[in-house]
């Protein structure tokens, strides 16, 4: 389970709020609660950049790891967010 408008709230919630949803590795949120903005620009549009991952809000799309839409990179968004990464070593 995880932060999407299919189970009914209204806004981001914090990482650890749905721990049955957490991979394999430990990690929250890997899809759902916000989209992921990402670095990578829009081919021919320098203006948009991709986002992944779904979020709370918007038109019941099933958050995958893999689904990705456009976002302008001027315009903030409450349903648009970031990752920060702390590098783990696997024994």
């Amino acid at each position: 389970m995880c932060n999407t408008s299919l189970t009914g709230t209204d806004g981001p919630r914090s990482a650890k709020s749905y721990p049955n949803g957490k991979s394999p590795c430990g990690r929250y949120n890997m899809s759902g609660n916000v989209w992921e903005w990402t670095k990578t620009i829009v081919p021919n549009d320098k203006m948009r950049v991709f986002v992944k991952g779904g979020s709370w809000s918007l038109m019941n799309i099933i958050p995958w790891t893999w689904y990705r839409y456009t976002s302008d990179k001027g315009i903030g968004q409450q349903n648009i967010g970031f990752r920060c990464i702390l590098r783990c070593d696997y024994e």
